[in-house]
């Protein structure tokens, strides 16, 4: 989910089944990176189309290979995190 946090773009990435959350800084080299959906636990970036792991924030294939999103401090209370942000 490509969101805003106290004034900052934020991606929030969930695992294929639900069960964990994470929270990524898009910007790769001064570039604000927008996501979609993959499947199967990947996601990819709408600049370049290259395909990335949501757990990880690793970029697995594609122009960016081998680059990495910047993880960020997150909290998440919830056994169904993706029902917590969602409903």
């Amino acid at each position: 989910m490509n969101m805003e946090a106290g004034g900052e773009a934020v991606l929030v990435t969930f695992a294929r089944d639900g069960s964990e959350a994470r929270v990524f800084d898009p910007l790769v080299d001064g570039e604000l990176l927008r996501f979609t959906v993959a499947g199967n636990g990947k996601m990819t970036d709408s600049a370049t189309g290259s395909n990335w792991d949501v757990i990880t924030g690793e970029c697995l294939w594609g122009a960016m290979k081998g680059a990495c999103l910047t993880k960020r401090p997150d909290k998440m209370a919830s056994r169904n995190p993706r029902k917590a942000l969602t409903t």
